[in-house]
């Protein structure tokens, strides 16, 4: 039913919590990989939310660094 919502689509937003590693690993292992399948062409904006508790050092923290290599694997910006 999911891909059905993809049709049209002019852009995919997909958040995730910056103190919560797995969110990301879950974007990369589940999202990009059906968005990819159903829309390639699709522009996708990554959202990094929960920004306000990086301040709180913390190695699950996911970096922005890491925000840009993801997107350039996918080829998206």
């Amino acid at each position: 039913m999911r891909p059905l919502t993809y049709e049209g689509a002019h852009a995919i937003v997909l958040c995730f919590a910056v103190n919560d590693r797995t969110a990301l690993d879950r974007i990369k292992e589940n999202w990009i990989r059906e968005i990819q399948y159903f829309c390639n062409k699709t522009p996708i904006i990554l959202v990094g939310c929960k920004t306000d508790l990086r301040e709180k050092h913390s190695e699950d923290h996911v970096s922005p660094e890491e925000v840009s290599n993801q997107c350039a694997e996918t080829d998206r910006r």
